[in-house]
């Protein structure tokens, strides 16, 4: 039996996805960052380095759309998980009826192979969208699904838990109508994918509890290599410093969740291995809720109760293997209930990690 990380636990994602309002609030976060862009070059480059099932990315791209109607958008969004694709393709019917001239690609490749114009073991396909609406390309987007199923498949290491790609892929999706006027820019190969990008998005994209050296080394560093002059590059991640921190240290004492991703730790790493004054860096916070704003926090249903279990787990990065060793007992669910109950307000807490190039 394979060994489950944070990861691929697929029901918990979801349920923490849709109990909380992080990925709209993230979202309509980096809406407001658009206006505040360069846009002087023809095309604006768009990177989501996991793009998860598409809600930041397709509520970003609804926002972009307002400010840069006309420029063509070309955005690269990495994701492993069929699952999150094939929600994700969902989605991509409309911004492309939306954005006429948007070129959509979505890959399973690590940030190195972005980098590399010369990964000729990168299978490089196609997809041209035939229609004018919306729901002539959801149509053919959401047909994928067994086409994702051959291409993405994963490989488990029974070891450590790590999963990786059997095989690498990059798919270039785009309409049709406007290839004659996005033939400069339609990639043919994978050596014409863009080497640098205007806008990264990096959301939960790293384990909390790796090593600050390993973090920076294969994700961070990478990603800030891939930033254009003027470029913006958002590394968001959880805090800890919420009620969950409190709560992960009462079940886990053992654990420290966030020890390697205390953001002046970590910003002091980045430093160290990026050039002087290259970078601007700031740091933000972000909060969001529960969706559910009928929760009272004196009256939790059993419901409510696995929900906030769960959330604190997943936003913890918790194993499954630790998780079974706390297990649903009465006695625990009534010591939840407790700790709850003395909470004023439940809100969690994002770190943002913002980026600007100011020099090549």
């Amino acid at each position: 039996m394979k060994r489950k990380t944070f990861f691929d636990s697929r029901d918990k994602y979801l349920s923490f996805v849709n109990s909380t309002n992080e990925k709209s609030k993230i979202a309509f976060y980096l809406f407001k960052k658009i206006e505040k862009i360069s846009t002087r070059s023809p095309v604006f480059n768009v990177l989501d380095a996991g793009t998860g099932e598409g809600t930041i990315i397709s509520t970003f791209l609804s926002g972009l759309h307002k400010y840069l109607p006309n420029k063509p958008i070309f955005v690269v969004g990495k994701e492993i998980s069929i699952d999150d694709i094939n929600v994700l393709l969902s989605f991509l019917g409309d911004r492309f009826a939306e954005h006429k001239t948007l070129i959509f690609n979505i890959t399973n490749c690590n940030y190195k192979d972005l980098n590399n114009s010369t990964s000729d073991n990168v299978k490089f396909e196609k997809l041209e969208l035939v229609g004018k609406k919306g729901i002539d390309f959801t149509k053919i987007l959401m047909s994928l699904n067994p086409y994702i199923r051959k291409n993405w498949k994963l490989s488990f290491n029974n070891k450590n838990g790590s999963i990786k790609p059997k095989s690498k892929i990059f798919l270039t999706i785009y309409r049709k109508d406007q290839k004659k006027k996005l033939k400069d820019i339609i990639p043919r190969n994978i050596s014409e994918i863009p080497k640098k990008y205007d806008f990264i998005i990096a959301s939960q994209c790293f384990k909390l509890r790796s090593p600050l050296t390993q973090t920076v080394k294969n994700i961070i560093k990478p990603l800030l290599s891939l930033l254009n002059f003027k470029g913006k590059m958002f590394l968001i991640y959880s805090s800890g410093k919420d009620f969950t921190g409190s709560f992960l240290k009462y079940y886990y004492p053992r654990n420290g969740f966030y020890k390697n991703s205390e953001p002046k730790k970590l910003i002091s790493q980045i430093k160290k291995n990026i050039e002087k004054d290259k970078f601007k860096i700031k740091l933000e916070k972000l909060k969001y809720t529960f969706n559910n704003l009928s929760i009272n926090l004196k009256e939790f249903s059993l419901n409510n109760i696995f929900s906030v279990w769960n959330a604190i787990n997943y936003v913890g990065q918790v194993s499954e293997i630790e998780q079974k060793k706390v297990s649903y007992t009465k006695k625990n669910i009534n010591i939840l209930q407790k700790r709850l109950s003395k909470l004023k307000n439940i809100y969690f807490e994002d770190n943002i990690v913002n980026f600007e190039k100011e020099r090549l």
